[in-house]
């Protein structure tokens, strides 16, 4: 009966196990004869073609990562060969192996970069790690300056580019025998070609440490001009079929660049206001609904024919602006590393398939087309670049002046990217004409040319150029609440020589924009509004904390303190070395009297400080402006802090008082039993000398 049972249970099994039975030859015979299948059980089976894509994406993102960690660690190498550029070469070998002899099997796979797994996967996370570094003061002071050369300079390059290419082909410029290219498919390739990423710049800039103005220049432009780009692309495309252009189609096409741009930036914005909203309610997941509206944001954007590169922009500016007030600093740092380290990968990703994509594409070489390529990128660039600094020092934008260094690297560094690629790969051959595969395959030949000839030989040279320039460094800022305090009189001081002479200057914009935000936006949007002014308060906590640090880590103190100013140094310096002498001859009277006392802060009466140490203070925030909702005075904690310390200093010195009269009461009692001793051995009548 048990087996049967057995067979019953097991039997269903039978097609895809089998058993190897030995036994007696009637016991199999009655097996064949009644048609029973034996199971057969295989201890271990390899199933790789039906798991082979999850395989190869899971090694190639563990390989992306290895790479990253080991790469910046080889000696002299990284410093001359930027990593794009590197991967770009493992790609191409890469494809050589791979693929060899067999460039059919290569569509459709994850080796191939195509514009949905470029736009929809590898992009977003690149923008999103961008919008939230380009959330500081530096970035808004130069923001004139970064709209100038990312949207006027994006165009006028775009207009410059494609009649330039079109005339020396008109001219006869262009090598003989080519098909035939119209000026709409030249114009098309111009609005994608202009598109500017200089991760490798950008990574010798954090490198070398260029002031932060020229690396947000850099930085912001590049960001800027991907959006731009795509919307100019967007634009030609529905241009390129077309026999003639009428001015009422560039009328609407000019129309439309302005609604896609700000109907994208629109979607961003109401994403990020959603996002600081629903964050004002504790979660644990707040984290990852940030990160998932701001896709989303994305995706909306580019449902509703708008640019969802900037609508991630806005929504990621948004999102550090007020969103991040909203939850923990844990959840915060790991908000961003996490952006961060998806990011980088995403980024050599990118590079290593524009690498596979070199070598497997189907190409068609045209010397003309890619050499003037080339030759026109680099000197209609360099003329707009010159043309729109001229035009920014002589209007004083920003109140800034840009200098022929800095003009220079900002032409240096004009590295084409994927962004080119992607565009190049979505151009609908049919719509390019009679010979319009063999168009698009000279086009995609000169973006990839491009992008190499830029990355390879600008990219590798950058770091020398910008040591032998002299480039201007940034010279580095210390935590200190005296700069700081400086920098908020002089903004108030600068708002109120505005208002004296009657001026409507940046001073008194920003003042204005900032008292809105005070007052309606940030208690709207955060769950303890936290004002402008108490930045201060943020770098307290930071000088504080490393303080702290180096105390309990005297050995590593140098590290901790390597970005606090200098007095601040020596003070704690000569406060430790005179600490060990103050706790040896002070009670705890006196050390209460000299940290409360000399420290200029008032002094109460031990019960106060004790019932403080013990009373909880809650979740509130510290503020230094008053009467805020559900928010602690910054003057009060402060003291507190202080106070309390003061009391763990007094309780400990209590302790170790407490520890060495108990061994001077062991020493005593041990001398009288000494003396009792010899008194007894040696009387005081019968040895008076002894005594």
């Amino acid at each position: 009966m048990l087996i049967r049972g057995f067979l019953f249970i097991f039997l269903p099994f039978a097609s895809r196990f089998s058993v190897v039975a030995s036994g007696t030859s009637g016991v199999d015979h009655a097996i064949n004869d009644s048609h029973v299948i034996v199971p057969h059980v295989n201890l271990l089976e390899w199933h790789y073609h039906g798991l082979e894509l999850y395989f190869d994406v899971l090694l190639l993102l563990i390989s992306i990562c290895l790479f990253r960690t080991f790469y910046p660690k080889l000696p002299h190498f990284p410093e001359y060969v930027p990593q794009s550029l590197t991967l770009i070469v493992i790609g191409v070998i890469f494809g050589a192996i791979r693929f060899s002899g067999r460039k059919n099997t290569f569509q459709n796979t994850v080796w191939q970069l195509t514009p949905t797994v470029f736009f929809k996967f590898l992009l977003p996370p690149a923008v999103l790690d961008s919008s939230y570094a380009l959330y500081n003061r530096t970035f808004v002071n130069y923001l004139g300056s970064i709209l100038i050369y990312a949207v006027l300079g994006t165009v006028l390059c775009f207009l410059f580019i494609g009649g330039s290419m079109f005339g020396l082909d008109v001219a006869g410029a262009m090598e003989p025998g080519k098909p035939e290219i119209t000026i709409n498919s030249y114009f098309l390739f111009a609005s994608m070609i202009v598109a500017v990423d200089p991760v490798a710049v950008l990574e010798i800039f954090q490198e070398t440490g260029v002031n932060l103005g020229l690396y947000h220049m850099v930085f912001g432009e590049s960001l800027l001009n991907d959006a731009v780009t795509i919307v100019l692309y967007s634009i030609m495309k529905e241009f390129i079929n077309s026999v003639s252009v009428s001015s009422e189609d560039v009328g609407k096409g000019f129309a439309s660049f302005f609604t896609i741009s700000l109907g994208g930036l629109g979607v961003g914005i109401a994403f990020g206001v959603v996002s600081s909203i629903l964050t004002r309610f504790k979660s644990e997941f707040s984290t990852l609904l940030l990160i998932l509206l701001a896709y989303l944001s994305y995706i909306l954007g580019d449902c509703l024919g708008w640019s969802g590169l900037i609508s991630m922009v806005g929504c990621g500016l948004v999102q550090a602006a007020y969103a991040f007030n909203n939850i923990s600093n844990d959840s915060r740092v790991a908000l961003r590393q996490i952006v961060k380290q998806i990011a980088e990968v995403c980024e050599s990703l990118i590079f290593f398939l524009i690498g596979i994509s070199l070598f497997i594409s189907d190409l068609r070489w045209s010397s003309g087309f890619c050499l003037w390529g080339i030759v026109i990128c680099v000197i209609v660039r360099a003329l707009v670049v010159l043309l729109l600094s001229w035009l920014i020092n002589f209007f004083r934008i920003n109140d800034m002046s840009i200098s022929f260094r800095e003009q220079f690297i900002l032409v240096y560094g004009s590295l084409r990217g994927a962004v080119c690629l992607s565009l190049a790969l979505l151009v609908e051959e049919q719509k390019l004409g009679p010979q319009g595969s063999e168009v698009k395959r000279i086009i995609l030949t000169g973006t990839l040319f491009v992008i190499l000839f830029t990355v390879g030989l600008l990219g590798t040279t950058m770091k020398p150029i910008v040591r032998l320039l002299h480039v201007k460094l940034y010279p580095g800022r210390n935590l200190s609440l005296f700069a700081i305090s400086l920098e908020q009189i002089l903004d108030h001081t600068l708002v109120g020589v505005e208002s004296v002479v009657g001026s409507k200057g940046r001073n008194r914009v920003r003042s204005f924009i900032t008292r809105i935000d005070d007052s309606f936006i940030r208690p709207l949007l955060q769950r303890d509004p936290v004002s402008h002014d108490e930045k201060i308060v943020k770098v307290h906590e930071k000088i504080a904390l490393k303080l702290h640090y180096a105390t309990i880590c005297p050995k590593k103190s140098s590290l901790y303190l390597a970005d606090l100013a200098q007095p601040l140094v020596r003070q704690y310096l000569s406060a430790r070395e005179y600490s060990p002498d103050m706790f040896a001859k002070s009670d705890g009277v006196q050390q209460s009297e000299w940290s409360l006392g000399d420290g200029m802060l008032l002094s109460r009466s031990q019960e106060e400080l004790d019932r403080e140490l013990l009373q909880r203070t809650g979740g509130r925030r510290v503020s230094i402006s008053p009467k805020w909702k559900d928010q602690e005075d910054f003057e009060d904690t402060f003291l507190g802090m202080m106070r309390r310390k003061s009391v763990c200093l007094q309780l400990k010195e209590d302790e170790e008082g407490k520890k060495e009269l108990r061994k001077k009461s062991e020493a005593i009692q041990d001398d009288e039993n000494i003396q009792k001793f010899y008194s007894k051995k040696y009387p005081k009548k019968d040895y008076p000398g002894f005594y």
